[in-house]
This record gives structure tokens, sequence and C-alpha cells, in this order.
């Protein structure tokens, strides 16, 4: 049965042969082959090739112009310690601070993470809006605390489930994204996001439909990173938050 490494060697074959798009399937099928056996922290044949899967895949989505793929992909190799990646963001006029990845935790398909700094994950009542340009919004109760736009992002992992980094220690876990949003969502660069306190109980916002930027609390613009992976949520934290929606 082939593993990471034959998947990451004939992506590479297909990369240097200009066939990107089954390069991309070909890394991807590697890194699921990664996330499935347990790695430490001390294996860094294991995480350097991590580092290599996403450098290579980086490079596939950018010569398929998926430019913002791309930079998600080469900070994370980045993140790996892989040095190409990081010269291939400089190229691309993008100054980025790596953050070392570790593998000291397990994903919730119970292999190695690809985990950002500790954060507070949160469930909270939320919606999405088509607002009719092909751009999403995401609407939601605000949790504790203030959004933080500088360190705001949204991970999608290509399937069903999204990510808010809302700010430095705070991430609102959002499951089961309707397929017709997860093709908006796709095709985005960025969303927006829209927070008001008791805005699901307010009937007479929600009978007017669209409301004003004023109406909100907190109104925000996202970046969108699209990452083809697991989430990056411990398998407790991933767990703990299904739990708080219901969901096992």
């Amino acid at each position: 049965m082939p593993d990471s490494s034959d998947y990451l060697t004939i992506g590479a074959e297909l990369l240097e042969n200009g066939n990107y798009k089954a390069a991309i399937e070909n890394f991807n099928k590697a890194l699921s082959m990664i996330n499935a056996n347990e790695i430490t922290d001390d294996d860094e044949i294991a995480l350097e090739e991590i580092g290599i899967i996403y450098a290579c895949r980086g490079k596939a989505n950018a010569l398929l112009n998926n430019s913002n793929q791309a930079v998600a992909d080469w900070k994370l190799a980045s993140d790996y310690g892989n040095e190409e990646a990081l010269k291939a963001l400089r190229v691309s006029g993008i100054n980025y601070t790596p953050q070392k990845r570790t593998a000291n935790k397990t994903s919730p398909s119970g292999g190695s993470s690809m985990f950002p700094p500790s954060y507070q994950y949160v469930a909270i009542s939320h919606d999405y809006i088509n607002n009719g340009a092909g751009g999403v919004m995401l609407l939601m109760e605000p949790p504790a605390g203030r959004p933080q736009e500088t360190a705001a992002r949204f991970i999608f992992d290509g399937t069903s489930d999204g990510l808010l980094i809302r700010n430095n220690n705070q991430a609102v876990y959002l499951p089961n994204i309707p397929e017709a949003v997860r093709k908006l969502i796709r095709g985005c660069n960025t969303i927006n996001v829209a927070e008001k306190k008791n805005y699901f109980s307010d009937t007479q916002a929600i009978s007017k439909g669209k409301m004003p930027v004023s109406y909100f609390s907190d109104y925000y613009q996202v970046k969108v990173e699209n990452t083809n992976s697991p989430l990056p949520i411990s398998k407790k934290d991933y767990s703990d938050v299904r739990a708080a929606y219901g969901i096992k």
C-alpha cells in the first residue's frame, strides 16, 4: 500500500510534468496518510516531509493561479521549516514570520496536527447569508471578548467544517457548513463577519432581512484559508466543542 512518501513522489513527478491538479490530489493523499499515523515532535523526518508536501502543493496552486491557496500552503510549509516556501512568499511580496509547528497533539482523525497557538474554542449561534454577488457573510452571536481584525481569519477544511479565528485567544468552531455555502467559500478570498447580541431572538430584525452595518455590534472582513486538510484543533477540543453544539 502506498505511503505518504510514495504519494509525495508521485505528486512531485506530476508537478514536474505540468499536471498540477493531479499533483494536488496526490499531495492531499500524502497529507491524509500522515494524519492517519501518530508522529512525535522529535520525528524530524516526518515534520520535514509535511513541510515539503505543503510547499509542493503551494507551487502547484500557484501555477493554477490559485494564489490564496498557494500562499496558505507556503505559510504552512514555512511553519514546518521549509525554506523554499518562505522564499516563495518573499518573491510574492509577502513578509511572513513562521510559527513553529509541532505534532504533540492529535487531530480529530487521530493523527498528527498542524496547530496554531492554543485557543479557547467556542460554539455559538450562527448563520450564513449570500450577499448576492458570490460572497458570504457569517452572522453570529458574539462570544465573550472583542474580535481582533488583525488576527482574525477563517479556516475552511475544504469539506464541511470551518474555524473562525476571532482574536489571538479565541476560535469559533463552525460545523456542518451547508453545501451551498461551501461552494461560495471555495471561491472567496474573504468573508464578512457580522456580530449582534440576541440577533436570533430579534424577530423584527429578522423579518426585515437586510440590516445596515450600524445595526451590528461588530462588522469585519476576514481572509479565507482553504486548507483541504483537518482543522487545527485537538481531538479533545474537537469533541468538547461539538458536544456544545449537540453533535456526537
